[in-house]
């Protein structure tokens, strides 16, 4: 009925982005996001090297990347045990990555002497987010500044706690601490 009138079918392309904003925001939040973007954004933020887990190393063209091992976030982050893994974990697990921006390697990767499948990420495209001093808070897969709030612990020190929310309302607190000058 809808065509007889001439009205098109579907949504015009410049607003896109906003109807993609609005259906991310009526996503529900996997639990599991709580658990790996804290661990992966500590450990890219440490520069970690968990042998067989975490490593920075470079990719095929010699660009720095992250990468992480499949079997370590299920079995250490997630804490499933190894002989309740199934295909469905493994696919949900891809899915989360991809929305936390990281690439899933088809073949198996290098982590230190160790070969295994896992997920990467561009080192230069998570500097900003691994960082606490550049807090950020994620509403629906861009990030976009937040004015921290100061909380004063003590007569030497003080910390920057600032709410990320996700537009579904989780919130995730990450703090820095700061020396009084």
């Amino acid at each position: 009925m809808i065509e007889a009138t001439g009205e098109p079918l579907v949504i015009p392309e410049e607003l896109w982005p906003d109807v993609a904003r609005q259906q991310a925001a009526r996503m529900e939040v996997d639990p599991w996001e709580d658990a790996l973007a804290p661990r992966l954004m500590r450990l890219m933020h440490k520069n970690a090297n968990l042998d067989g887990a975490f490593v920075r190393a470079a990719d095929k063209n010699g660009n720095p990347e992250w990468r992480v091992a499949t079997d370590y976030l299920l079995s250490s982050v997630l804490g499933l045990p190894e002989e309740r893994q199934n295909n469905n974990h493994t696919k949900r697990l891809a899915s989360l990555m991809r929305s936390l921006g990281w690439s899933r390697c088809e073949d198996p990767m290098r982590f230190g002497r160790i070969l295994k499948r896992g997920f990467t990420r561009t080192v230069g495209e998570t500097e900003g987010e691994a960082c606490f001093s550049d807090v950020t808070r994620v509403t629906g897969g861009t990030f976009e500044p937040v004015t921290p709030i100061p909380y004063s612990l003590d007569q030497s020190s003080t910390i920057d706690v600032t709410p990320v929310t996700r537009v579904t309302g989780s919130i995730i607190r990450y703090a820095r601490m700061k020396r009084r000058a």
